[in-house]
């Protein structure tokens, strides 16, 4: 009876094996088909752009914050880096100076040989700049979807993800000014733009001045029917002019020098090149770039299947080629040495492509012969001498 006993129990034990496995089977089974469900309804929601609850959990990938934050005061800027570090410096502090540049989004590309962290976080820490560093799983790229493409097509398929994404964290962070450009960018005065009346004097005074920031003027001139156009305008574009690598006089280029600090305008391109391509050489020049008020987009316009960097939003953007003397604000675009050129490894630099652009010499501009001048006299210097060793 005892052999048949522990037999009964043996299968008994058994049996609930059986049932517990399969009771854990139908669980897995039930699991793995309600996690599929919510990847299709995700991607699903990805893919539309929708903004709204999927099963009652809020999908926002953007960093999103509560609505009530104020307004931050600052230009904010979506970048794009990849071996150009030397450039980053010079970049950074014309433009906390002159926007002021306050929040930065820098997205570092994955075949990068070099990390601009070390700049950035020595930035962050002396300025209290607000930066955030980027990979692509940060802005949901996912490299090999794109391996059919050339590389210059992954280039821009890349590009566009990120924008999207960064133009939607900014937007859930409240800030207002946005722009889109590159290290070897620079914003500037549209010098063609500012002409004169009949009786000598400009219409308009230059938006960027020494005694006024590009925010000043845009926060200043909000509800002014005698300001430029730029202020009321959703997207506004800036035409590009080439800066060639024509070298100036040295002593032209050294009397952008800070009295009593040494340090050589020769690093510095904004300093050492002057001469530019004609401004209605559009095959030159190429398209502009530009600077949007998130304020006015809706989140249904910011979407990751974005036009390109020229015109992001179809809707708020204009075509982005106009007449260089319609816009009040410009992009200076520097070619730099040949070593600077060749840093940034991507698709299209090619020695002929430099030789294009690198002899120019239509014309001269001058107006950022001074920034560093200023930078000195609020006292940072030594931060920048930091972040460019």
């Amino acid at each position: 009876m005892k052999i048949t006993s522990n037999r009964l129990k043996t299968k008994a034990r058994s049996s609930r094996m059986r049932k517990l496995s399969m009771n854990l089977n139908q669980i897995f089974i039930s699991a793995t088909v309600v996690l599929a469900t919510l990847v299709i309804a995700i991607n699903w929601a990805v893919l539309n752009n929708d903004q709204k609850s999927i099963l009652g959990v809020e999908m926002d990938f953007t960093s999103r914050i509560n609505n009530d934050i104020q307004h931050q005061d600052g230009f904010a800027i979506c970048l794009l880096v990849k071996d150009d570090s030397d450039r980053l410096a010079e970049w950074l502090a014309y433009h906390w100076l002159t926007l002021p540049l306050q929040h930065l989004v820098v997205a570092l590309d994955r075949t990068s040989v070099a990390s601009p962290k070390p700049i950035l976080d020595t930035w962050r820490e002396e300025t209290g700049m607000d930066i955030t560093l980027w990979n692509d799983p940060d802005f949901r790229h996912v490299p090999g979807h794109d391996d059919k493409l050339t590389p210059k097509q992954k280039h821009l398929h890349r590009q566009r993800q990120f924008l999207a994404e960064c133009m939607r964290h900014h937007k859930a962070k409240n800030h207002s000014w946005i722009a889109l450009i590159d290290t070897d960018e620079f914003i500037a005065n549209n010098d063609g733009y500012y002409g004169k009346n009949d009786n000598g004097t400009p219409p308009h005074l230059p938006i960027l001045r020494a005694d006024q920031t590009l925010f000043d003027y845009l926060t200043t001139n909000q509800n002014n029917m005698q300001s430029l156009t730029i202020v009321d305008e959703k997207c506004h574009l800036m035409p590009r002019l080439v800066f060639s690598a024509v070298e100036d006089d040295p002593k032209i280029v050294q009397k952008a020098k800070a009295e009593g600090v040494d340090v050589d305008p020769m690093q510095f391109s904004t300093l050492r090149f002057y001469h530019h391509a004609d401004p209605k050489n559009q095959a030159i020049n190429k398209y502009g770039k530009v600077v949007i008020n998130l304020d006015k987009i809706q989140w249904s316009e910011i979407h990751r299947k974005l036009r390109n960097v020229h015109r992001p939003l179809l809707k708020s953007c204009g075509f982005p080629y106009h007449d260089y003397r319609d816009a009040a604000l410009t992009v200076h675009h520097f070619v730099g040495t040949i070593e600077q050129y060749f840093a940034k490894n991507i698709a299209g630099r090619t020695k002929k492509a430099f030789q294009n652009r690198a002899y120019h010499n239509d014309g001269k501009n001058y107006q950022m012969h001074d920034w560093l001048k200023r930078f000195v006299e609020i006292g940072l210097l030594g931060l920048l001498i930091m972040v460019r060793r």
